[in-house]
């Protein structure tokens, strides 16, 4: 059961709502416009808040649902959150290039009720982002902010789980930053 907890997050996590959005709005393929990313800011830049407000909206409910369907099946809701994050951002259906998986992970915190967490990340990254006008800079370290309060205060068992999901969202933001020379 633990294992087909784990899978059905994990390609759930990994459905593309953005990359779905922009064949549906636009018959294009976001990953070629705006980033390149498959995710809510992607969407908006390309597509604009019509769609941007749907994507976030089922990205988020991805992170809600997995971490339900694991309490429902009496598993910890943030391993399967952190495959559905882990699904977001390496896709198998768009060969490993996803998005950075915020509003997955959001939608799971929520749930799991992880409002210090959030409040850090939403902190740190507004901090960030009015001095530098960069949300990957931001993302990063509202991500790695996140995980610090996490190791600090989690609880155990899933405290390692909520670390892993700050560290894939770091990582994963950190990779965008490189990949632009920032």
């Amino acid at each position: 059961m633990y294992f087909l907890i784990l899978l059905f997050s994990y390609l759930l996590g990994s459905i593309p709502t953005a990359y779905l959005a922009g064949k549906l709005w636009r018959g294009i393929d976001i990953r070629r416009y705006g980033s390149g990313n498959v995710g809510t800011m992607n969407a908006r830049a390309v597509l604009g808040w019509g769609a941007a407000v749907p994507v976030f909206l089922l990205d988020l409910g991805k992170g809600m649902l997995v971490v339900y369907l694991a309490r429902l099946a009496g598993l910890e809701g943030n391993i399967a959150l952190l495959a559905a994050v882990v699904g977001h951002i390496y896709p198998v259906w768009l060969r490993w290039q996803g998005g950075k998986g915020l509003a997955t992970a959001f939608g799971g915190l929520l749930l799991e009720q992880q409002f210090f967490g959030i409040l850090a990340f939403c902190g740190v990254w507004l901090c960030i982002y009015l001095f530098s006008r960069d949300s990957d800079r931001a993302g990063l370290g509202g991500a790695l902010a996140f995980t610090g309060l996490a190791a600090w205060r989690g609880v155990a068992p899933g405290k390692l789980w909520l670390v892993m999901i700050g560290l894939v969202v770091a990582w994963k933001h950190f990779v965008e930053l490189t990949r632009k020379g920032r």
